[in-house]
C-alpha cells in the first residue's frame, strides 16, 4: 500500500467517525444507528458488487469461475437491492433524521472508493 493509499484510508476512517461522532450527537441513539446502518449497507453494497466484478473477471478468462462461488455472488448481489429498500422504509418509519443520516453515511461509502481510486496514480 502506498504512501498516500495509507493517507487517505486514514482520512475516510476518521471521516466515518467523525461521522458517528456527528450523528450521536444530533440525534443521540437514533443517530447512532441510522448512520452506523448507512455505513454497514453501503460497505455491503460495495463489498457484493466488487464480488460480481470480480466473478464476471474469472468468467472473462480460460479458467473460469465455480458455479458455487458464482451463484453466491449473483445471489448476493440480487439479495441487497431488497435489503436496501427495506433498509431506507425503516429508516423513514424512524423518522428525521434517520432517513438523512443513513443516506449520508450510505453516500459517504461510494465518496470512498472514488477517493481511493484516485490515489491510486
Amino acid at each position: 500500500m502506498t504512501p498516500r493509499r495509507r493517507w487517505f484510508l486514514a482520512a475516510s476512517v476518521a471521516t466515518a467517525l467523525g461521522l458517528l461522532i456527528f450523528a450521536v450527537v444530533k440525534a443521540g441513539t437514533l443517530g447512532l444507528s441510522s448512520a452506523a446502518s448507512g455505513l454497514a449497507a453501503g460497505a455491503f453494497s460495495l463489498w457484493t458488487s466488487a464480488r460480481l466484478m470480480a466473478l464476471m473477471g474469472e468468467a472473462a478468462t480460460y479458467r473460469g469461475a465455480t458455479k458455487l462461488g458464482g451463484f453466491f455472488a449473483v445471489g448476493l448481489f440480487l439479495v441487497k437491492v431488497p435489503i436496501l429498500i427495506w433498509l431506507v422504509i425503516v429508516m423513514y418509519r424512524l423518522g428525521h433524521p434517520a432517513p438523512t443520516l443513513f443516506m449520508l453515511a450510505f453516500a459517504m461509502v461510494y465518496c470512498a472508493l472514488v477517493g481511493w481510486a484516485l490515489t491510486s496514480s
